[in-house]
């Protein structure tokens, strides 16, 4: 359990707004005072810090207080002058810069105080004692970290968290290496499943692939063929020929719904990766984003959280366009560029080559990884060391 503390401390951070929310979702003061050299507006952004504030459930009061820039001895005469108000108080040195470092730190030789930190490996420490301090909210979920940014978990799109369930997981890994494997083939069959689901009736489960979307798409019964393997996995329970074309049933509406995707395989195995790798507090599918007043709404495929660190996952079935890596990364210029690491996840055929996104992504700080070198396990411990990266702020 955290300690208790009255009055927290804190050097601002203009350069960083993320990092400001470091102590107090640590400690939970009763109130926190930012010491600032200079700011244009600091009753706004007090304002906007305590906005902030109260949208992650920290309820706290909020000061601003201004040092002079060459005067050290500010903080330790504001202290000296405050001393009988702040209760049990306490030093955040995180943020700010070297000046405000050492305002702090003549401060604290005068009268000394519990110092705090966030260390290079992302922990949050009692200084001098180095005393690991754990968060008294908590780990952040991904709708308190999209929070900080004045973003929005509206809601999940397809699938919602209850939906992925072990057996709905597994079949996504064996499902998507058939997909690897084939992706041609998985393709056609996916968009005649489209058109003819389309068709067919509000909820049903089993529907008639006609003869000419079968023809078109190239989908047809037989030793070998994409919907007995499917029948094999156990995606389909019935496919009989007709004279219409294939009647098939789907093992529950959610498959029929997910083999309707094209992408859907692929980012289950991508939230699994993530969430079973033991390096994110908080792993989410399928989030509809909002922000604040804006009409702006972002689907983001995967996103996860680790310490303050937030990562975003987009998944493509394909080569990805320039297109993609630059919404991506503007997604995560958004959400604080220096604690958000955004991944392009994709999928290329097995001739297709990535050399041009590749040194685009590097340009832009996208992480390009390509599933064609991985497997299994070896997404797992890629995200497990991505996510330990970001941890730590280094991304």
């Amino acid at each position: 359990m955290a300690p208790t503390v009255d009055t927290l401390l804190e050097l601002y951070d203009q350069r960083e707004p993320i990092t400001n929310v470091t102590g107090a979702w640590h400690l939970h003061p009763k109130t926190i005072v930012f010491f600032y050299y200079d700011l244009a507006d600091p009753k706004e952004e007090r304002k906007e810090l305590a906005q902030m504030f109260n949208r992650i459930g920290l309820r706290c009061n909020v000061r601003m207080e201004r040092l002079e820039r060459l005067d050290v001895n500010h903080m330790m005469a504001w202290v000296q002058a405050h001393r009988d108000d702040l209760g049990e108080y306490a030093i955040e040195l995180t943020g700010g810069n070297d000046v405000m470092l050492f305002s702090a730190g003549v401060a604290y030789g005068k009268t000394p105080c519990r110092l705090y930190t966030r260390t290079r490996d992302g922990r949050y420490i009692a200084l001098p004692s180095g005393e690991e301090v754990k968060a008294s909210g908590g780990s952040f979920t991904v709708a308190q970290r999209l929070l900080l940014n004045n973003a929005t978990l509206d809601r999940f799109g397809r699938l919602t968290p209850a939906d992925l369930k072990a057996p709905l997981v597994d079949m996504a890994h064996r499902l998507l290496g058939i997909q690897k494997k084939h992706p041609r083939q998985w393709t056609q069959h996916t968009t005649c499943f489209q058109q003819c689901a389309s068709r067919a009736e509000d909820h049903a489960v089993t529907i008639l692939l006609d003869n000419a979307n079968c023809r078109e798409h190239g989908v047809s019964l037989g030793k070998g063929k994409l919907l007995t393997t499917l029948l094999k996995e156990g995606a389909l329970t019935k496919a009989e020929a007709c004279d219409e074309g294939i009647w098939v049933t789907f093992a529950s509406e959610q498959i029929k719904d997910c083999l309707c995707d094209f992408g859907v395989w692929l980012e289950i195995a991508a939230w699994d990766a993530l969430r079973s790798c033991g390096a994110f507090d908080d792993v989410q599918l399928s989030c509809v984003v909002k922000w604040d007043n804006e009409k702006i709404i972002n689907e983001l495929d995967v996103v996860a959280t680790t310490g303050m660190g937030l990562m975003i996952v987009s998944c493509k079935t394909c080569a990805p366009d320039l297109k993609a890596v630059a919404e991506l990364n503007v997604l995560g210029d958004r959400l604080g560029s220096a604690h958000t690491q955004t991944v392009l996840l994709c999928m290329p055929k097995a001739n297709e080559k990535l050399d041009n996104i590749r040194a685009r992504c590097d340009e832009m700080g996208v992480h390009l990884v390509d599933l064609r070198q991985f497997d299994r396990e070896g997404l797992r411990g890629h995200f497990a060391w991505e996510g330990k990266t970001l941890r730590t702020g280094r991304k």
